[in-house]
Parts: structure tokens; sequence; C-alpha cells
């Protein structure tokens, strides 16, 4: 991200935002060590990542805020424009945090987001709606996500994206992340041929903080086509694949 922050004496204060900016429709965030996990859920695919723009942000209560923002195009490269130059992306999302009355729900939160625009080059109209959030639950550092992405491009190629987040902080130190994935598309957003794409995967991690500003992750993944496709690279092609991952980030 690259951008120059303002606040207008509106209200509550309205914070502006002009330059390149990361997209705030969707679960997770684009650099991953904020997420749980180190893979990326198929919901994130979908969505658009960065836009070169405008936004503004403005807090209503402390149980709701909302933001705003036009951009260049949906595809995330600094100088995209759509086929039409003068068409603009246009996105917004409503957030929603439960407060202190909501008891064991409290601090839960609840996003509603939508963006409309073209792809660099492209004349054809893609527009994506959200809707996600977390919720706190009774049990000691346990916590559930959940996450929906709908994608359509040109009213002809279409996808959606549906995931289920656990994380629970089993210590101070080790925290432990599961992530559910379901996905289905028209054909070729998420691999080429069948008539459908069609995806399930489990996704595991294990986050121990080993030193101070650094990520250390150890995760295992399993993603398996459930519509009768075998996209998953081989000699042969396969239906299934298993992914091992160790992630160490140092953050400055």
């Amino acid at each position: 991200e690259a951008y120059i922050a303002l606040r207008a004496p509106v209200g509550n204060g309205l914070d502006l935002k002009f330059g390149q900016f990361v997209t705030f429709v969707g679960y997770e965030a684009f650099d991953s060590y904020k997420n749980p996990n180190y893979s990326r859920s198929y919901g994130f695919f979908i969505e658009p990542s960065a836009h070169v723009g405008g936004t503004a942000s403005y807090v209503f209560a402390d149980w709701v805020n909302a933001m705003v923002g036009v951009g260049n195009s949906t595809s995330p490269t600094i100088d995209a424009k759509g086929a039409v130059e003068s068409r603009k992306t246009y996105l917004a999302i409503v957030n929603f945090t439960a407060p202190e009355s909501f008891g064991f729900l409290k601090g839960s939160t609840l996003s509603v987001g939508y963006d409309n625009g073209q792809a660099n080059g492209s004349f054809a109209t893609t527009q994506n709606f959200y809707i996600g959030g977390t919720i706190a639950t009774p049990v000691a550092g346990l916590a559930v996500g959940l996450a929906y992405d709908y994608q359509s491009v040109g009213g002809t190629s279409w996808a959606n994206a549906f995931a289920v987040y656990l994380s629970f902080q089993a210590s101070e130190k080790l925290k432990l992340n599961g992530r559910i994935d379901y996905a289905k598309s028209s054909t070729g957003v998420f691999y080429a041929g069948g008539d459908d794409n069609q995806l399930l995967a489990f996704t595991f991690t294990a986050d121990y903080s080993l030193w101070e500003n650094v990520v250390t992750r150890a995760e295992l993944r399993w993603d398996k086509s459930v519509g009768g496709d075998a996209p998953f690279a081989s000699t042969t092609g396969s239906t299934q694949s298993l992914t091992a991952a160790l992630n160490v980030i140092y953050k400055f």
C-alpha cells in the first residue's frame, strides 16, 4: 500500500485515503501472516485484491462503521484500467460489532461488502458480494469465523465460495487454526475443464510463537475435487492434493 491519509472534521471524523490501497471486501487480509492460515481460501481468489483511488470511512457508533471507495479497476496493478477507461470500480462495506450487552457474543463481528467494476483491459463487468464475520463463543479461547463470496463476470462466468474458520488459543504461545472450504463455479474459474468447478478443502494450522515479532506456523491442507474432475497436477491428473507447509515470517 502507498497512500495519503487525511481526516476531515465531519461528525465523528471522516477518514480518507488516496493512493494504492488493499481492498476491504473479503475475510482474509492481503498480507498472509495476518490470517489464521498460511494458504488462502478459495474465496480469496475470486475477490479483488488492490486498487488505485480513494476511500472514505466513517464510524457511526461503537457497533457500526462503513467504508466506501472508488478505484481504477478490479485488477491489482497500479496502472490497471478497464477497456472503458472512464468506467471505475466502486466498493462498499458495512461492519457491525456486537456490544457488551450481547454477553459472551460481545466483540463478534459481521461485515457485508460489495464491489463493481472492470478488470484490466476488459469490457465485462465484474461484481463481488461478500458476507462474513467472527463469532465469539462461551468456550475460552475458541472463536468461529464464517465467510461467503460470490462473483459474477459479464453475466456469463460465476463463482461462489464458503469457508468456516475455527481458532483455538491452546496456550499462551500455541494457537490451533482450522478451515473448511467449499467452492463451486462455472468452468475455468478455478481450473480448466469439467462442466462446473467444484472443490472441497480442509486446512489445519499450528501457530507457535517461538520469538517476538516472528510468525512460525506448520500447516497441512487437503484439497479434493468433488465434481468428478481431476484438476491437480500430476502425469495422469488427480482428484485430490495434499500440501504440507512450514511458514516463518519476521515482522519489522
